[in-house]
């Protein structure tokens, strides 16, 4: 979740506050970290929970490429999903399933 939320932040203008939605099912948890900010590219996107991917509009930002591939790592240990939709130069949603 840090990573996911410290992204939100770094890729979002300043002017622009990230989203943090958790949705309490009777089945499962839904957590949405959504943002404002630069996107990634559609083709890239297939690419970003891989390590080490860094999308190809962000080398002015700091990171090694690893956080999301970490989070993916982690929430499929414990059972649950991560999916991603963006679109560019106007924000990301990263979705986490978890079964309750």
């Amino acid at each position: 979740m840090s990573n996911l939320i410290s992204n939100a932040i770094k890729y979002s203008p300043e002017d622009k506050t990230p989203l943090v939605e958790i949705n309490f099912r009777n089945d499962s948890t839904e957590i949405k970290v959504e943002d404002e900010g630069i996107g990634i590219p559609e083709e890239e996107l297939q690419h970003l929970f891989e390590p080490f991917y860094r999308a190809s509009n962000v080398k002015e930002y700091s990171g090694t490429g690893l956080g999301t591939a970490i989070a993916k790592e982690y929430i499929e240990l414990i059972g649950g999903t991560i999916s991603v939709r963006s679109q560019l130069g106007e924000g990301t949603e990263f979705t986490i399933r978890l079964n309750n």
